[in-house]
This record gives structure tokens, C-alpha cells and sequence, in this order.
């Protein structure tokens, strides 16, 4: 599981939105890759928007692979305080939900 892999099928195959379950599995959210902003647009069950660029996308990525299996699919590994570095504490959560959706398919 590379990163390049990854960035390219989200650029090739979200660029319509797609529905996707959250991590928690409660709630759905809406992503597509915008070629244009060269950005993952997400929107949330609230309605709310985020933008999510190469890099913050790759280190949530990175992040991803390196937590151990049982901790990899909890949103609080991916925002404050678990991870006080977080590209993004509302939007981050949803990227660890598409690349599971991304192995699993």
C-alpha cells in the first residue's frame, strides 16, 4: 500500500462526489477530489466543507499505517489530543474511512 497508489485512485475515481460511512460507522460523509483546487473536498453529515490538500492527505496516510490495526479505524486517533498534530481535527477522520474503503473494494 503505497501513498502514490492511493492518490491517484482518489484523484481518478472520486472526481464525483462519493458517499462513504465514517469511522464510527454512525454517520456518512461526501468526498470528491477537486482537480482544479488539487484538493479532497469533504462534507459531513452537518453539511460542513473542508478542504484536505496532497500533503495533509499524505500524512494522515502515513499515519494510518503506522497505529496499530485496533486503533486505525477510531476518529480520536486522528485529532486532538491523540494526535495534537493533526492536518485537521473536524476533517481528518474522514480520510482514514476511504482508504479503508479504497483496500477493501
Amino acid at each position: 500500500m503505497s501513498f502514490k497508489a492511493f492518490f491517484q485512485w482518489a484523484r481518478n475515481d472520486l472526481i464525483e462526489s462519493r458517499t462513504f460511512q465514517a469511522l464510527g460507522e454512525r454517520a456518512q460523509f461526501q468526498a470528491q477530489y477537486k482537480q482544479d483546487s488539487n484538493e479532497m473536498e469533504i462534507t459531513n453529515s452537518k453539511g460542513n466543507v473542508g478542504h484536505l490538500r496532497k500533503m495533509h492527505l499524505e500524512r494522515i496516510f502515513e499515519r494510518y499505517f503506522a497505529l496499530p490495526h485496533a486503533q486505525r479505524h477510531k476518529a480520536k486517533y486522528y485529532e486532538d489530543p491523540e494526535w495534537a498534530e493533526t492536518p485537521n481535527r473536524v476533517f481528518a477522520p474522514a480520510v482514514p474511512a476511504i482508504i479503508r474503503y479504497w483496500i477493501e473494494r
